[in-house]
């Protein structure tokens, strides 16, 4: 993706598909330097490639060392020089790649969080502690406290650190998954159960099975699983077939509620690290009464 070094030193600045360069704290570029404006300059990727634009700085900014007109948007290479107010403030666009689609930006320091599907794990896929997905509402964080909406370049705090996230546009959320690096929906899910049931593996289909391993919150998704297959069984609609109250199932794991969170946001987690999109369709709430449903086309249960 684009990246900004700075020419003394190593210091370099990952680009979100807009950014802001001065000494304002909310800039994504903050330079202290007295010769450099609090609003600087902007820089922004376009189909054309990225551009920059001073913002009517008391110092200018030059590109290629020639002073760029106020106001006005200019084409950037790789490669490309820019001085912002000083010449210590010289900076080099080392890489003119495009964002990707759905990225997340650390405020302090400029570390990215990336990717090329429609959900994103914050800080990182090996111990994520927040998910950014789409669902029929629009784009949410889920964390095991809740679920909230999000708004393009809304500011989360994960793990105590500020990130700013950028949202694709509506034309490029339709693509999202089609590289082929996500299995898209959960076609199938398998358990295979220890006599005790303290071990419980799980296979999930997608484009190809992935082996889930065996993980304590396997037991909330059995439990649910149970449900919708004893009901569907029974003869119940495949629409309301599976539901169970939160209340119930921590009664079930002899648990609390809180745990029954967590429980579900690991399990959410887990699957959205594996590759696997479209999770409010596997894994369905029912936010007005507090109840919860497991669904994939095929589900089976064996003991191991």
């Amino acid at each position: 993706m684009g990246t900004l070094r700075a020419v003394n030193s190593e210091r370099k600045r990952l680009l979100p598909p807009r950014a802001t360069v001065g000494r304002l704290a909310s800039c994504d570029l903050r330079l202290m330097h007295p010769r450099v404006s609090g609003n600087h300059a902007a820089l922004s990727w376009t189909d054309a490639g990225w551009q920059v634009k001073d913002l009517s700085s008391r110092n200018g900014t030059t590109l290629n060392g020639k002073r760029l007109a106020p106001g006005v948007w200019c084409p950037l290479a790789a490669g490309a020089a820019l001085v912002f107010g000083d010449a210590s403030e010289a900076w080099m666009l080392e890489d003119a790649a495009p964002p990707p689609p759905l990225l997340a930006i650390h405020l302090a320091d400029g570390p990215a969080v990336s990717s090329y599907t429609d959900s994103l794990a914050v800080p990182d896929a090996e111990s994520p502690k927040l998910i950014v997905r789409r669902d029929d509402a629009g784009w949410v964080a889920e964390t095991p406290e809740g679920v909230r909406m999000l708004n393009d370049e809304a500011v989360l705090t994960v793990a105590g650190h500020p990130y700013r996230l950028f949202l694709p546009s509506e034309a490029v959320v339709g693509t999202l998954g089609e590289t082929g690096l996500a299995h898209s929906g959960v076609a199938g899910l398998h358990f295979a159960v220890s006599q005790d049931e303290e071990h419980i593996q799980l296979q999930a289909d997608g484009i190809t099975p992935v082996d889930l391993g065996a993980r304590v919150h396997h037991y909330l998704l059995l439990l649910l699983a149970r449900q919708r297959l004893d009901d569907l069984a029974q003869g119940a609609d495949d629409g309301e077939a599976g539901w169970l109250y939160r209340d119930a199932l921590a009664r079930m794991m002899s648990v609390d509620r809180a745990a029954v969170a967590l429980y579900l946001f690991r399990a959410r987690r887990q699957l959205v690290v594996a590759g696997f999109t479209d999770l409010d369709r596997v894994l369905e709430r029912r936010t007005d009464t507090n109840q919860l449903r497991l669904v994939a086309p095929v589900i089976t249960i064996r003991r191991a």
